[in-house]
């Protein structure tokens, strides 16, 4: 009888497997890892949006721009200017000579969590026919939640700068 005891302390005492405490620290590396990992991912998502939006703003103003310098004229029958409203959560193209007057109207809003910014809202940005200028314009910026922006600036000759 003894010597079953003295048998059944060893096997008890030598299982192979894993101690409740060492699963519980490599639980926690995993969920620590998985962490660090996932903020990473999230970051160059909202940064990325950011630039996708601005990208796609800039070709918006430049084919407006080229609508204006090409004359054409939609359904109007002489040659219209073109132009771009913007607004803090969307922007409209548009043609006429201006805002107001324009009859031909397309709204473009912003991403969810994506503004625009500038030093008066809304912005009319108007290209005048044939030549495709404009006003110069500055301090126009497309900013996530997060904070990170692009700014674009616009001279009097219709080049779009995007920083």
């Amino acid at each position: 009888m003894q010597a079953q005891i003295i048998d059944m302390k060893k096997t008890v005492l030598f299982q192979p497997g894993f101690t409740l405490v060492e699963v519980l620290i490599v639980i926690g590396l995993t969920t620590v890892l998985l962490g660090v990992i996932a903020i990473n991912l999230v970051r160059p998502q909202s940064s990325n949006s950011v630039e996708v939006t601005a990208t796609t703003l800039v070709a918006d103003l430049k084919q407006q721009q080229l609508l204006a310098m090409m004359g054409d004229n939609g359904s109007q029958s002489t040659a219209q200017p073109h132009g771009v409203r913007l607004a803090a959560n969307s922007y409209t193209l548009f043609v006429g000579p201006t805002f107001a007057a324009s009859t031909n109207q397309f709204v473009i809003n912003m991403p969810q969590g994506i503004t625009i910014s500038a030093n008066s809202l809304p912005l009319d940005i108007i290209f005048t026919v044939r030549s495709g200028e404009t006003m110069a314009v500055s301090g126009v910026s497309v900013t996530n939640t997060s904070g990170d922006q692009r700014s674009l600036t616009i001279n009097r000759l219709g080049v779009i700068n995007v920083n």
